[in-house]
């Protein structure tokens, strides 16, 4: 728990986690663990609203409202983009940097498989500015920050540019340089600020990247690659990012 008080819980998801069920129904999601740590703490059932969403496969931090109110307030800031959000991310190459893409996207993730509008084609804008932290061998990790929160919208921008988040097996290209499976997307969602919905003050936190994260770092510092592992199966992504 990073933050907690009768309005609002802000959270740490990991890796591998839906945030709520698919039509599969999963049991074991972000959603239940905190209404029932929530339970557990005040000895009744919570209300726990869903604000946004992360990928299965991203980590980082994450808000919950904790009243209807808080949720209505909550939800106008992110459509109004009023929200401080900033993923790390281990990309593919050497953008250039600052950069920033605002191709237009179409599709929802889920019916319709999100992609950069071609010529011609309406699509949702999109914006996204990031710059480069550090080169590493055959990658680099940079930090993102959002103007919009489209559905996969840093996946599929940096993936359009030729440079797709490590680990990406949907939107990832299959000769980029990957020099040993990570494992899963390599994308967290280091930082987050959310207006208080009772005081209107912002409410800041930050999240270390995961162990896998940071190994995969340390080997793409390194001079020798590590073993490569048998690649994995493409998995889903039906929960928002």
């Amino acid at each position: 728990m990073l933050h907690e008080d009768e309005d609002l819980v802000i959270v740490a998801k990991p890796a591998g986690l839906l945030v709520v069920p698919t039509a599969e129904r999963e049991k074991d999601t972000l959603l239940s663990r905190v209404s029932l740590y929530l339970q557990h703490r005040y000895r009744r059932r919570p209300y726990v609203g869903v604000v946004h969403r992360l990928d299965r496969e991203t980590s980082g931090a994450l808000v919950f409202a904790r009243s209807r109110e808080a949720l209505r307030f909550l939800q106008r800031r992110f459509r109004d983009h009023e929200i401080e959000r900033e993923y790390l991310a281990i990309v593919a190459g050497e953008p250039p940097s600052p950069g920033h893409f605002d191709a237009p996207l179409t599709g929802d993730g889920t019916v319709r498989r999100r992609a950069v509008a071609r010529k011609g084609e309406p699509g949702k804008r999109a914006v996204t500015r990031y710059r480069v932290l550090q080169t590493l061998r055959g990658a680099s990790l940079v930090a993102v920050r959002l103007e919009t929160g489209r559905t996969h919208q840093i996946r599929i921008h940096f993936a359009a540019a030729g440079h797709p988040v490590l680990g990406d097996r949907i939107y990832g290209h299959p000769e980029a340089p990957t020099p040993f499976d990570v494992g899963r997307q390599m994308l967290h969602a280091h930082r987050l600020g959310v207006p208080h919905p009772r005081t209107g003050r912002m409410v800041r936190v930050e999240v270390p990247p995961p162990s896998d994260f940071s190994d995969a770092l340390v080997a793409l510092r390194s001079k020798h690659w590590p073993k490569k592992s048998a690649p994995g199966k493409p998995g889903r992504s039906k929960d928002r990012r």
